[in-house]
């Protein structure tokens, strides 16, 4: 990976991106084209796709279950094999990051810029990648970042420019 094409992306775009329908969906979305448009090596920190997989398996059992459509126990297992989907293609797309005891120290080192840790391992992973910028629609994250940060809105903006 070179430093002029990669690419840190958060939960939050991810989700936007996978569950359509979401405010800033098709802002996820746009930014995921116009980074594949572009050949940009897109990377996922590795604890995202944990909580990913969490978060997706939840908003779809929650859907489910409110349309009436499942019991809980059939809810869980189509959530949770949509989930395993959902994985499978952003590692089609994406790279994992590293993660190592360093993710650690540097997240906690940026606890006097931003105090959020899932957020700081986000960033750590942007400085370990030498990352040219991370992509969040996390607005505090956008506002604290010490390294260059943009919502998926503005990062398309950007790409287009290129």
């Amino acid at each position: 990976m070179t430093r002029g094409n990669v690419i840190v992306v958060d939960t939050c775009v991810w989700m936007d991106y996978l569950m359509g329908g979401r405010p800033g969906s098709e802002h996820a979305t746009a930014f995921i084209v116009e980074a594949r448009r572009l050949d940009a090596s897109l990377v996922i920190p590795p604890h995202c796709l944990s909580t990913l997989f969490f978060l997706l398996q939840q908003e779809l059992k929650a859907m489910n279950r409110r349309d009436g459509k499942m019991t809980d126990e059939a809810a869980a297992a189509t959530a949770r094999t949509a989930a395993w989907a959902a994985v499978d293609f952003i590692l089609d797309m994406a790279t994992v990051g590293p993660s190592d005891q360093m993710d650690a120290l540097i997240a906690s080192k940026q606890r006097a810029i931003h105090g959020d840790y899932e957020d700081n391992l986000v960033v750590a992973c942007a400085m370990r990648t030498g990352a040219r910028l991370l992509v969040t629609n996390d607005a505090k994250l956008v506002k604290h970042s010490s390294v260059a940060t943009m919502t998926a809105e503005d990062a398309t903006a950007l790409l287009a420019l290129e």
